[in-house]
């Protein structure tokens, strides 16, 4: 299968040289300047702003061109920071107590799909955590050779 892309320009935080980054369509075709992306950089993931997107691929220069793969959606987190400085959040397991009563059941219902949505919905008991396994001690190892450097006389 063939991968379809065109190129890309952008920079790191921090850093205004331009990176020149494929990008396989048809993701491409959603960024535009100022798009936060995930790429591939030279030591892991990166995080770059892009400032021009090309309209046909500019990737023929003597290069070992990374990989842009990924918009990072900034919407989300700023509903999550909303959220939080409203307290409308509640950590795993917060906030079910009063939830279990508030569940509209039918009357004549089945029983057992009572039973079923209760169980569905409370929490889970707290469990004893594991304590990890313990490291195998380190083997020792041959030292290196010693190397005698020799002395240089003085001029």
């Amino acid at each position: 299968m063939v991968i379809r892309y065109r190129t890309l320009e952008a920079h790191y935080s921090g850093d205004s040289k331009l990176y020149t980054f494929l990008c396989p369509r048809p993701l491409v075709d959603n960024v535009k300047e100022g798009t936060i992306m995930v790429v591939k950089a030279a030591n892991g993931l990166g995080i770059v702003r892009v400032s021009n997107v090309h309209a046909t691929p500019q990737d023929k220069g003597n290069f070992q061109y990374r990989w842009a793969f990924q918009i990072v959606n900034v919407r989300d987190v700023e509903i999550l920071e909303e959220r939080a400085a409203e307290k409308q959040t509640a950590a795993d397991g917060e906030g079910y107590d009063d939830f279990d009563d508030d569940i509209p059941f039918k009357e004549g219902g089945d029983p057992d799909d009572v039973a079923a949505v209760k169980a569905a919905v409370t929490p889970p008991p707290a469990t004893t955590p594991v304590p990890p396994p313990k490291a195998e001690p380190k083997k020792a190892s041959n030292p290196p050779p010693k190397v005698s450097i020799p002395s240089v006389p003085k001029l």
